[in-house]
């Protein structure tokens, strides 16, 4: 099992409930046990379209046995579950892959 850290954060709608509902998601995957939650704190956005709310965020502990490309991948089908929507133009692209970074998980093998 793995260790992870990963952090939550939400901008749109019923910010709250929608990060409780992801946290529960992640947790109904028999593959991962929530094994901590941290508080709420509301931050203002940095960067990004003008006139954007307030963020919460917060992080989870998880042990899991999925691998890194497993974790992501479940993640985002999360997300998508609970209605976001990618909007990648808007993201900076990382110069060495190219690509627009969404999430980033941070793992440690227990074993």
């Amino acid at each position: 099992m793995a260790d992870c850290l990963i952090a939550l954060g939400s901008n749109l709608g019923r910010r709250s409930d929608a990060l409780r509902a992801a946290v529960a998601k992640l947790g109904d995957n028999p593959a991962v046990r929530v094994a901590g939650e941290s508080h709420w704190r509301q931050t203002a956005p940095v960067g990004g379209p003008a006139g954007q709310g307030r963020f919460v965020n917060g992080a989870v502990r998880i042990e899991t046995s999925l691998t890194p490309p497993a974790l992501f991948s479940l993640l985002q089908q999360i997300e998508k579950a609970l209605g976001k929507k990618a909007i990648i133009n808007r993201l900076p692209v990382q110069p060495a892959t190219g690509r627009s970074r969404l999430t980033e998980i941070s793992c440690a093998s227990s074993s």
